[in-house]
This record gives C-alpha cells, sequence and structure tokens, in this order.
C-alpha cells in the first residue's frame, strides 16, 4: 500500500489540512508498518521520520528497477 509521509517536515511536501503529501514522497508500506509510522508509535519522532525517508527511497529504487520510473 502506498503511504504518504507524515513525519516532521510533512508540510515542507505539500500536506495540509485533508490535503497529502506529494506522491513522491511515499513508500511501499504493509499494514503493520503503516499503522507504526501512522500512529507515531515510535519514541523518537526524528527517528521515525529518518525511518520513514529510508523506506520512501527504497520504494523509488524498486520502482526504478520495475521500470515505473526513468
Amino acid at each position: 500500500m502506498l503511504c504518504h509521509y507524515t513525519g516532521k517536515r510533512q508540510h515542507d511536501y505539500g500536506k495540509g489540512t485533508g490535503t497529502k503529501g506529494h506522491d513522491a514522497v511515499a513508500a511501499h508500506l504493509c499494514n503493520g508498518c503503516h499503522t507504526y509510522f501512522d500512529q507515531y508509535q515510535s519514541e523518537n519522532d526524528y527517528e521515525r521520520s529518518e525511518e520513514f525517508l529510508h523506506c520512501v527511497a527504497l520504494t523509488i529504487i524498486r520502482l526504478f528497477r520495475m521500470g515505473k520510473l526513468k
């Protein structure tokens, strides 16, 4: 499932009231990981934000390898 970034810099990426951030800052995550990131279950918000951005990078790499991005 495509999950949009909701971390510390969310407003820099287009997030607003009733508006999700840009799809370029989204990651393919399973339901468990989506819940982890979406419900602020990490004790350190900066660590959680960095973890999510790492997942975004892995998603972009995966999409390039699949030929979905050029």
